[in-house]
């Protein structure tokens, strides 16, 4: 469950969002205010360490693709150059589904 807090009100109740943050370490608490450009979010260093975790693990899977001389291929250039746009498509869309699954 998110929650989302006025500046004024994250200051007054400080002390009850860190006990709830720290009951569920995997929430994330919003706090606006109209002189900041964006809101800002409160959680645990623990669920910090865990995204971080995530996304270094993420960034090491995805190792750039190096095609000279990794395989051989059967066909024309041109059926190659669809497969490698088919196969980009696919995995995007999986890479997506992946971050989605995670910010859930």
């Amino acid at each position: 469950m998110q929650r989302t807090h006025t500046l004024a009100e994250a200051q007054g109740h400080l002390p009850e969002i860190a006990r709830r943050l720290n009951q569920a370490p995997h929430l994330v608490e919003y706090i606006s205010d109209r002189g900041l450009p964006t809101d800002l979010a409160l959680t645990t260093r623990s669920h910090i360490r865990h995204l971080e975790g995530i996304v270094t693990r993420l960034q090491r899977e995805a190792s750039p693709f190096v095609l000279a001389g990794s395989i051989t291929v059967n066909g024309s250039d041109d059926d190659l150059e669809r497969d490698l746009v088919a196969n980009r498509s696919e995995q995007n869309a999986l890479f997506e589904a992946k971050l989605r699954s995670f910010s859930e």
